[in-house]
């Protein structure tokens, strides 16, 4: 399967995922809710179309709705009612996985609204134990939820700032190898500072977690000049 890509209803720079879908195939693709409205400008097809539709624009919404009806688009819609127990951007992660993919990347995700944010942050979780591969994605970050040990190759890295975040409530047994500021066997409880704003001064830098989660994000000051890639 190809890696499946999650358009959600933050912000999204189109012209950052233009170039980005220059670079990547992605299938299929899934538009949440407004994540339509990116999906329309970059002439972009939609594999799965879902969400309560309170937030994208109707006249958007129902051309591609009449379209669909009338057996025009092969998009395969799904509405669900405002009114409910999980988000669009949960929904449509939860249907990547049914669909079994490579991996999943996931844009649209950060923006204004910090309580969304910082939902989808926490909905890195389902990908990671159902051992799928996921990353969220923008102009300035690339952060995944990570267990056990994971291998950096400098020249892949999204930004040149690398952070470890917990995600449970304490880390252990957390060790750096080929970072600027290395650690061994350490620990990283929530409310700690200590794992952000790290580089790695090796080609190959490594990460091991002994126990617990946490968020990797690769980070930059300025956004990706050639707007990066998602490798995994």
């Amino acid at each position: 399967m190809l890696p499946s890509k999650i358009l959600s209803g933050g912000r999204i720079s189109t012209e950052w995922i233009r170039r980005l879908l220059e670079q990547r195939t992605y299938a299929p693709v899934i538009a949440a809710d407004r994540g339509l409205e990116a999906c329309e400008a970059l002439k972009l097809p939609v594999d799965y179309l879902l969400g309560d539709f309170d937030s994208v624009s109707q006249e958007v919404y129902q051309a591609h709705r009449a379209r669909i009806l009338a057996g025009e688009e092969h998009t395969v819609l799904t509405v669900y009612p405002s009114e409910k127990d999980a988000t669009d951007t949960e929904l449509a992660i939860r249907l990547a996985l049914q669909l079994a993919p490579a991996s999943i990347t996931i844009v649209g995700a950060t923006g204004t609204r910090l309580d969304h944010c910082f939902a989808n942050l926490s909905l890195l979780m389902l990908p990671l134990e159902a051992g799928v591969p996921a990353c969220i994605l923008d102009e300035y970050n690339r952060v995944r939820l990570i267990r056990g040990t994971v291998r950096l190759q400098r020249r892949e890295l999204y930004g040149p700032y690398i952070s470890l975040i917990p995600f449970d409530n304490e880390v252990k047994g957390v060790t750096l190898s080929g970072f600027h500021y290395p650690l061994q066997d350490a620990v990283l409880p929530v409310g700690s500072s200590l794992g952000i704003s790290n580089q790695p001064e090796a080609e190959q830098a490594e990460i091991t977690l002994g126990s617990g989660r946490a968020w990797l994000i690769e980070s930059r000051d300025e956004p990706w000049p050639d707007c990066g890639t998602d490798r995994k």
